[in-house]
């Protein structure tokens, strides 16, 4: 299978395409209703607006560019702190992303209470879920030079740490 060598082309790749599945879940009908996608255009346009065909295109295309940049912020994160745990790790960064769009940007503009009690659990939820997804593909879809591994010595494997070594060596005796 043919890798990718780009953090950027990899987050972006890996973030769209980890957004499909859960927007999927999100236009099932029981979910409908719970999270709102609506909040992206009205960044821009007013609410009569963002309601109408190019506002939901431009809310679209805002949340492409939201994950392509959640999927590099994971390609870096995940090349500087290796594969292991890379699920886990992408539930940290959609988490994350969550409180800075839900908890600040979206209640600092449109201040107004929640209509459904699950709505704040379901968007974190999504969030999560979404991040984890986007991790996991950066991890498979991404080249083994991208991920050195990253274990501290003592705590890891005993053949990470043997990895480490040999590595060690061989550029110590290059120079």
């Amino acid at each position: 299978m043919l890798k990718i060598r780009d953090r950027w082309v990899l987050g972006v790749l890996s973030g769209v395409l980890a957004a499909i599945p859960v927007r999927f879940i999100l236009n099932r009908k029981p979910v409908k209703g719970f999270t709102d996608r609506r909040y992206s255009p009205r960044f821009f346009l007013s609410k009569r607006v963002a309601r109408s065909r190019g506002g939901r295109l431009l809310g679209n295309v805002m949340n492409n560019v939201g994950a392509g940049a959640t999927g590099i912020l994971l390609s870096h994160v995940l090349s500087r702190s290796g594969r292991k745990r890379a699920f886990v790790k992408g539930m940290a960064v959609g988490t994350a992303s969550w409180v800075g769009l839900d908890g600040y940007a979206v209640g600092g503009i449109f201040k107004g209470p929640d209509t459904k009690p699950l709505g704040p659990a379901l968007a974190l939820l999504n969030h999560a879920v979404f991040g984890g997804l986007t991790a996991l593909l950066v991890s498979i879809l991404g080249h083994d030079e991208l991920f050195p591994p990253r274990e501290i010595w003592g705590f890891g494997d005993q053949q990470a740490d043997e990895r480490y070594r040999e590595i060690e060596l061989r550029t110590s005796l290059l120079e």
